[in-house]
């Protein structure tokens, strides 16, 4: 929703506000966060979603899945205010983001990895009842020396 404010509204904590609740109120009024679904379902529905089946069926296909979403910044930065390099919102900072995709069902491991501020994030998610947290940490610490290696190469 951010997304769409100019830096003239998001420097306004008045204006910020306003302009979100009279969003809030059109999407609870239309209920327009149904409005993806309904549209699967209906593509679905007439046979015309060829992914349908992996979109809506039983379970995910896939054991792990990695994520990697590029600089979250740069995919707004241009609509909002910076002071001391860090994105401003109304009158709230914005420090780091965090992002972990979700575990579907058979779906082990879910990886994300994305740069912020700088910096690389990687987040790890695994199924509790496959791996123990050594598990978890001893594959995060390979994926992570894997990239290291790539990097130095």
């Amino acid at each position: 929703a951010f997304i769409t404010r100019s830096p003239a509204v998001m420097a306004d904590h008045a204006s910020l506000l306003q302009s979100v609740q009279s969003d809030m109120k059109a999407i609870l009024r239309y209920k327009l966060g149904w409005m993806f679904l309904d549209s699967l379902n209906r593509l679905k529905r007439f046979g015309i979603l060829k992914f349908a089946k992996s979109t809506f069926g039983k379970g995910c296909q896939a054991t792990a899945i990695h994520s990697h979403l590029g600089n979250t910044f740069n995919q707004f930065r241009s609509n909002f205010v910076e002071i001391d390099g860090k994105i401003s919102i109304g009158n709230l900072c914005l420090d780091e983001v965090l992002s972990t995709p979700p575990l579907r069902s058979l779906t082990h491991v879910a990886l994300a990895t994305y740069s912020s501020r700088g910096k690389l994030a990687i987040n790890l998610r695994c199924e509790a009842q496959k791996f123990s947290d050594d598990e978890a940490n001893s594959f995060l610490e390979l994926f992570v020396n894997r990239l290291v290696k790539s990097a130095n190469e």
